[in-house]
């Protein structure tokens, strides 16, 4: 056997480079050595679980990208977020205890804050928390449907195509 041309695009190339092979183009001509190990690489290789790792990876970037769009993107912040929605909800069970505020550290800070009541930081709280609930949704489902349609891709020239429109659509978020 002998390669005149790579059909199987920069993952073939980047493999034997990581082999210690030599792969080139010299006007068109493909060009290789050793030729036998070159050879036996390309028969064997198969682009496609790459493609489809990389075409997954640019869909999560897009999704985390989309998220960050709405959240603050800091240490702690998730964590923060949790306590705050905690806070509120027992709050609210608790009647919304305007007497009590400083048991319940977040919203009291909240309240202050914004110069409002507890109850209003409570409900401010979780209202926007809901409001992320089904934006985070959304956006794990695009991200979930984009990985099925690449990884239901049978020719690793296409992942990319597969993944384009969701990341379209994550990035319109």
């Amino acid at each position: 056997m002998s390669l005149t041309k790579n059909e199987k695009g920069g993952y073939f190339i980047a493999a034997c480079g990581r082999a210690g092979y030599s792969v080139a183009t010299d006007d068109g001509v493909f060009q290789y050595s050793p030729a036998a190990e070159v050879e036996a690489l390309y028969e064997s290789f198969n682009p496609l679980p790459l493609a489809q790792t990389d075409a997954i990876n640019l869909i999560n970037q897009a999704a985390g990208e989309a998220r960050i769009r709405y959240t603050t993107n800091s240490p702690g912040q998730d964590a923060t977020y949790q306590l705050k929605l905690q806070d509120a909800d027992a709050f609210k069970s608790a009647g919304y205890p305007e007497s009590l505020i400083a048991d319940y550290p977040f919203i009291n800070a909240e309240a202050n804050a914004n110069n409002t009541s507890g109850e209003a930081a409570a409900d401010f709280i979780i209202s926007t928390a809901n409001q992320w609930k089904l934006l985070a949704a959304t956006i794990e489902q695009v991200r979930r449907a984009g990985s099925n349609a690449v990884m239901a891709q049978t020719d690793w020239a296409l992942c990319l195509i597969a993944a384009q429109p969701f990341i379209d659509q994550l990035e319109q978020i």
